[in-house]
């Protein structure tokens, strides 16, 4: 590819966040394995850390609602062939380089009007999403918390229930770390708290009423937004 080729492809891209990255290199996999004549890149992962990783994406996946990749890293040390497999939680990477990304030109093009952000997403979707985080948080901490969402504040469109799934999963992020990092923390949270809230707002915060617990969510309905665990839980912690 010549460098005004390289330079037309660059002008087409459409930007990505890490994680709809990542699983595009999965799903790219997925058509390798099936046996279709594509190309699997070699990527740089780094880590929050400092720490990089290189090799191969396999998969992305979410078990025990940890989303972790599995990289192929084909060079490891004292040993041929190299068959080792990297486990890494997505929550710790901080970027993804692609190398001769000229190689998924296509590839990147064709996903430029199907990439993961734009998953086709219903409101049954995100019901079951939720009872499946909620049966797995509950299981794991021992808890009987219900969570549930204020439909009629809710807007319309699939940015919103993306966004939603998203809230959800940053929420509990929150309440599991307030039980394990503070001292009373789990025994604050099981006394206060017997229910779950989310509700689109113009504002963030948390509100405490009778054991309800309401998150307020804004810009549900951006098209790329990120929740915020950290302020979520500072939201929360104000007011146990």
């Amino acid at each position: 590819m010549n460098p005004n080729e390289w330079n037309a492809l660059l002008a087409t891209l459409p930007v990505r966040t890490v994680n709809s990255m990542l699983n595009d290199l999965a799903m790219l996999r997925g058509q390798y394995n099936a046996g279709r004549k594509v190309s699997l890149p070699l990527v740089h992962i780094a880590l929050a850390s400092g720490q990089i990783f290189e090799g191969y994406v396999v998969a992305v996946d979410s078990p025990r609602n940890e989303e972790t990749l599995v990289l192929h890293s084909p060079r490891g040390e004292h040993r041929s062939p190299h068959k080792d497999l990297v486990y890494v939680r997505t929550s710790a990477i901080v970027s993804v380089t692609v190398l001769d990304a000229h190689t998924l030109g296509k590839f990147l093009n064709d996903k430029a009007n199907i990439s993961a952000e734009q998953e086709v997403v219903t409101k049954i979707d995100v019901k079951r999403f939720i009872a499946q985080y909620m049966d797995d948080f509950n299981t794991l901490k021992k808890l009987t918390l219900d969570c549930d969402v204020d439909w009629d504040s809710i807007p319309q469109g699939a940015s919103a229930l993306r966004n939603l799934k998203d809230e959800v999963a940053a929420v509990l992020d929150a309440l599991g770390e307030i039980m394990d990092e503070e001292d009373t923390g789990y025994e604050t949270i099981t006394s206060s708290v017997k229910e779950i809230i989310l509700q689109a707002d113009s504002r963030a915060g948390a509100e405490l009423n009778d054991g309800k617990l309401t998150i307020l969510c804004p810009y549900l309905d951006a098209p790329r937004r990120i929740s915020d665990r950290e302020s979520i839980k500072r939201s929360i912690e104000e007011v146990l």
